[in-house]
């Protein structure tokens, strides 16, 4: 950047110069001499909001037989990779035949937060996760299987789901237009 005859100067520092997450320093320097002629200045960039597309949900098991626990992780990021910190998450099962722990507070400093999860009963029970720092539900719903007796069979609990009926795709910049190539 140039300075006007008072020797002031601005710099826009373009977006996605800073999309990564962390503590930055900027100093002023003399192009020519490369040399630093002000105190070094520190910033932080902190994470945006969770994208639900970035954002993913792990079971340590999705079958459960009876009083046996699962583990499940809520991995909350924002649309460029960088992990969401200090999100309040609570898991919501609609069934009573399932029960929820965790020791943790909110999301840490991976983006990370883990329950116990404990079952009886038979059946698939839906898993809904909220968010109460965006007061919204997120990620979901998830399933997990019970399998309390023989009735309920591991191959029909861990099928897979139907085929792909469409795709979003987010996070393109504005040069980006219908009918151009991308990688």
């Amino acid at each position: 950047a140039e300075t006007n005859n008072k020797g002031q100067t601005s710099l826009e520092i373009p977006g996605e110069d800073l999309e990564v997450a962390g503590n930055y320093s900027l100093a002023a320097a003399y192009k020519t001499l490369r040399t630093e002629f002000s105190v070094s200045q520190n910033f932080d960039v902190l994470a945006a909001e969770p994208d639900l597309t970035h954002s993913r949900i792990y079971f340590s098991s999705s079958v459960l037989q009876p009083d046996q626990s699962s583990i499940m992780s809520v991995l909350l990021e924002d649309a460029f990779g960088n992990p969401v910190e200090g999100h309040l998450i609570s898991i919501v099962p609609d069934s009573s035949a399932v029960q929820v722990f965790t020791s943790e507070f909110g999301t840490n400093e991976k983006g990370q937060i883990s329950f116990s999860v404990l079952g009886n009963g038979d059946g698939v029970v839906q898993m809904h996760i909220f968010d109460s720092t965006l007061g919204q539900m997120i990620l979901g719903p998830t399933q997990l299987a019970l399998k309390g007796g023989p009735a309920v069979n591991d191959s029909v609990m861990l099928a897979e789901s139907g085929p792909v009926d469409g795709f979003v795709i987010s996070g393109l910049d504005s040069e980006s237009l219908a009918g151009k190539d991308l990688s």
